[in-house]
């Protein structure tokens, strides 16, 4: 069987009474060869990001969340769009094939957290981010 383009795992909160602290092993580090751009947003309650795919690059995304929120996927045009929900404190890593549009959806009252590490620089003249919507607001 084919591993999934999309591979989501939840990682431990090693905080204290300081507040959380999460850790990325290097095999999920690893999954990019190397780390050439990285991007940080904040994702307002409501509100979307994604609905893309990238056909030169891998990701690996990071998500700090205090609420609700879902992850959505495909694995290559016309395929069935995939959901995974999300609730309460805590932090995931995602790591994201090529072709395959992923999109993150804010469903709770607190802002999310995102943080995208990818193997290709980003280009504003050349953005490797194709348009694909797999979900709506």
């Amino acid at each position: 069987m084919k591993e999934s383009p999309i591979r989501v795992t939840l990682l431990q909160d090693l905080g204290d009474e300081r507040g959380s602290s999460f850790s990325v092993v290097a095999k999920q580090i690893e999954f990019l060869g190397s780390v050439l751009d990285i991007h940080i947003a904040m994702l307002r309650p409501g509100h979307l990001r994604g609905n893309h795919y990238h056909s030169e690059h891998r990701e690996v995304i990071v998500i700090i969340y205090r609420d609700r929120w879902s992850l959505y996927w495909d694995t290559g045009a016309d395929t069935q769009i995939q959901q995974r929900q999300f609730n309460g404190n805590g932090a995931v890593l995602i790591e994201i094939d090529q072709l395959a549009s992923h999109a993150i959806k804010n469903e709770g009252l607190e802002d999310l957290y995102v943080f995208g590490l990818s193997n290709k620089q980003y280009d504003a003249q050349k953005p490797d981010t194709h348009h694909r919507p797999i979900v709506q607001i």
